[in-house]
């Protein structure tokens, strides 16, 4: 499978050079949102023949190799709990092990550059610390805070908690930083210093940068793009994401018109179950779709997720799917098979009467064909898995997705723009 590098490609639109060292908000004002590159990693879900690499797409299925925030509570000094538990579940990084998306971010003064995965089902910014001596941190970058290596750090005297998947957790300590992302510098930007990475991580990416609401924080704190707003630029991000080279970046401060191909449909935010603050970048009433026709029979909430690979449903939502994909044959639970000469045309809508359908590419890398069944390569195997991720009934929408349509949201009004990307 070939690794897409995202040469620097600033939006036409939107997107104005970026002043060295970054680009001070409130010297600049709200008016020019600028852009951050990314950078594709190979996730190695095909083999050198074509055929669906198993043995990885397990390993992201099961969460083997990633993170979730599944008690999300920091606690002062003197380990009095200063946040409470919430009262959901964080969404499984299903594709966080080998993030897809990476950008160039910068921490402190002097600036100590770190390549980080950006996250749209998260809030947290990531990073190890120089405090990390073990075996897991040991070839990561690390942030040294101290005040001899950073001028601008301020620790805040808190630890945080972050549990994975196996049950592990790695503490670290939340600071306050100078950090500049997509050409925009803030100050005072919270970010989780990992003290210590437990052993069962290995060698998986834990390094990211959180986009989403406050909610999901660990520390309860605003994700970049929000304190990027609080010092000046508008209150909207746009996310583009491609197969292709020179087509994916992170626009913070506003969205890149030129990748889109028509104007952006928004809709509104939705909440969690039983919950009461925004937290997911989410829509309630979301439904699959085949031919341009509804592919189940309820609509369900849809949660955005740029480090997941795939589209994960419920594993009854899943088969009532491929229900309608008249060659579709069910491997197990979690995974189908379909014709490879006949593809299905799915799409997403986001309405209950589903009038506005985006479409999902059917071939091509990276798209809804994973690749083929090992040993029989007219089998294809669909990007639309079954399993169960704690978030209800929810689908996880990844990366299939985001490859053929932008996503904008825009936080003062809590409300989400879709448009089909131009030239995808």
């Amino acid at each position: 499978m070939r690794t897409a590098a995202a040469a620097l490609a600033l939006a036409l639109f939107a997107v104005e050079s970026v002043l060295a060292g970054g680009d001070s908000l409130r010297a600049r004002g709200r008016e020019r949102p600028l852009s951050l590159a990314l950078e594709r990693r190979d996730d190695g879900l095909q083999s050198a023949d074509g055929s669906v690499a198993f043995d990885v797409l397990e390993s992201y299925r099961q969460g083997a190799n990633a993170a979730t925030i599944s008690q999300n509570k920091a606690l002062a000094a003197n380990g009095t709990a200063i946040l409470a538990k919430r009262g959901q579940e964080a969404l499984t990084y299903y594709g966080g092990a080998t993030p897809l998306w990476y950008g160039t971010v910068q921490i402190g003064a002097p600036p100590q550059t770190f390549r980080l995965f950006f996250d749209t089902s998260s809030s947290d910014l990531l990073v190890p610390s120089y405090k990390c001596n073990s075996l897991t941190c040991r070839g990561k970058k690390r942030l040294d805070y101290r005040p001899s290596a950073d001028a601008t750090a301020k620790s805040t005297n808190k630890t945080v908690y972050t549990y994975f998947t196996d049950g592990s957790q790695a503490t670290g300590t939340l600071l306050q930083d100078t950090v500049t992302a997509a050409g925009l510098t803030v100050t005072q930007q919270d970010v989780v210093a990992m003290d210590s990475l437990p052993s069962a991580i290995g060698g998986r990416i834990t390094d990211g940068m959180g986009l989403a609401f406050r909610a999901l924080s660990a520390a309860y704190s605003y994700s970049f793009p929000f304190t990027a707003y609080h010092q000046g630029a508008q209150p909207v991000f746009g996310l583009s994401l491609s197969r292709l080279p020179g087509k994916s970046e992170l626009v913070v401060g506003g969205y890149n018109r030129a990748r889109l191909a028509g104007s952006p449909d928004y809709y509104a935010v939705g909440y969690s179950p039983n919950s009461q603050f925004l937290d997911y970048i989410q829509i309630s009433q979301g439904v699959p779709t085949l031919g341009g026709q509804p592919a189940l029979y309820d609509r369900v909430p849809m949660i955005f997720d740029s480090t997941t690979p795939t589209i994960i449903a419920p594993p009854a939502y899943a088969a009532e799917f491929w229900s309608y994909v008249p060659s579709a044959q069910a491997i197990n639970s979690t995974y189908w098979s379909y014709d490879c000469a006949s593809p299905p045309a799915v799409g997403l809508a986001f309405t209950r009467a589903a009038t506005k359908v985006y479409p999902i590419a059917a071939q091509g890398e990276y798209n809804f064909n994973l690749g083929t069944l090992p040993g029989n390569s007219s089998r294809c195997i669909g990007a639309l898995l079954g399993e169960n991720v704690g978030v209800g009934n929810a689908f996880i929408i990844g990366d299939v997705f985001f490859k053929s349509n932008y996503l904008i949201l825009d936080f003062k009004q809590n409300r989400i723009g879709v448009a089909p990307q131009r030239g995808f």
